[in-house]
């Protein structure tokens, strides 16, 4: 897989390094858990702000994990690391916050999906 690191340049969500460790350097693998991601999740941010608007607080929780462990299956480790922020704020009932976070939950899932879009061409 190392030989796909050229491809990562203009990456800036996904961890190269530890996608390789993750993945036992294994590029279909990991092209695999690319489409997984993608067809799961690009239009989570929709249903996301659905329950925030209606003020679903545990399938609000719900979801931020979900999106938390998709994001860091894929190696978008930062990205995991804020949703585990929001999970927190989540699981301490603050809808309020996870609100004022929507546009920039859908920035991160839309910035993922161009790039995996990029890695797939």
């Amino acid at each position: 897989m190392k030989e796909k690191e050229g491809l990562f340049k203009n990456i800036k969500t996904l961890n190269f390094d530890m996608i390789c460790e993750n993945f036992a350097h294994d590029w279909d693998m990991f092209q695999f858990s690319l489409r997984v991601f993608k067809d799961n999740y690009l239009d989570s941010h929709k249903k996301l702000e659905e329950v925030v608007n209606h003020g679903e607080v545990e399938e609000i929780h719900r979801l931020i994990h979900s999106l938390k462990g998709a994001f860091n299956q894929v190696g978008a480790y930062d990205i995991g690391e804020y949703f585990l922020k929001l999970e927190i704020k989540a699981s301490e009932g603050d809808v309020s916050y996870i609100k004022d976070e929507l546009d920039t939950i859908k920035d991160k899932i839309q910035d993922l999906i161009k790039e995996i879009e990029e890695l797939s061409e």
